[in-house]
């Protein structure tokens, strides 16, 4: 009562009454906020904390990718292609070589006046040092593997796991930096300059839907397909 007087700051001769008053309006305020609480239905009443717990199932809900395909010596000379595209550094050392062996031949016509059949030499060798060594690679590799016929996938809410007959990885969502397309593949990167490369043509639009939910939930910090 003392609260309600201090409130509504009524004279000494009037307190009791605007006490009265306010402590029945009080009580009929009380009384209608129990009735409409009653009358609201029950589904229309959700706790703040429902919403990341729905999520939270969603995520869970998401079905997994199962993938069984073939790496042929073309997908992995692709593959390694496309990966090293992606990283500047990388174009730079592999474009170092073709632009020595372009400027060899000019540098010595303007020095000489002609080219030198050893400058000749030394640009065709320059041009196809970086496509004859990222051959060898891809053969290295897909000779290593020439037993192991079928790549094992499963993609799912913890993240990729894949497995031949040499290897297993897997890798949580946490370790994945980015799922792009990028020259016909599914890229899946855990590095830089790694990633699991899995050719489109193994996938379907609504298995490419599903990866890029499951790696948005896994929070990677670049999706896109």
């Amino acid at each position: 009562m003392h609260a309600i007087v201090r409130a509504s700051e009524p004279t000494p001769a009037t307190a009791p009454a605007h006490g009265v008053l306010r402590l029945a309006a009080a009580r009929r305020a009380a009384a209608h906020g129990r009735g409409s609480a009653a009358a609201m239905p029950r589904s229309s009443i959700v706790p703040a904390c429902a919403h990341p717990q729905a999520r939270t199932r969603q995520r869970m809900d998401t079905p997994s990718v199962q993938l069984e395909f073939p790496f042929t010596f073309g997908d992995r000379f692709r593959a390694g292609v496309a990966v090293t595209t992606s990283c500047w550094l990388c174009m730079i050392w592999v474009l170092a070589f073709p632009l020595l062996g372009i400027a060899l031949p000019i540098v010595a016509y303007l020095n000489l006046g002609r080219v030198p059949t050893i400058d000749w030499l030394l640009c065709a060798l320059l041009l196809a040092f970086m496509p004859a060594m990222m051959l060898w690679s891809t053969w290295r590799g897909h000779r290593a593997f020439a037993d192991t016929p079928l790549h094992l996938y499963t993609i799912d809410a913890q993240g990729v796991h894949s497995r031949s007959a040499h290897m297993e990885l897997r890798h949580d969502w946490s370790m994945i930096r980015a799922v792009v397309r990028r020259r016909g593949f599914l890229m899946l990167y855990f590095r830089r300059q790694c990633a699991h490369c899995i050719p489109l043509r193994h996938l379907d639009g609504g298995q490419i839907a599903r990866i890029a939910e499951l790696a948005r939930a896994g929070k990677v910090a670049r999706v896109a397909v």
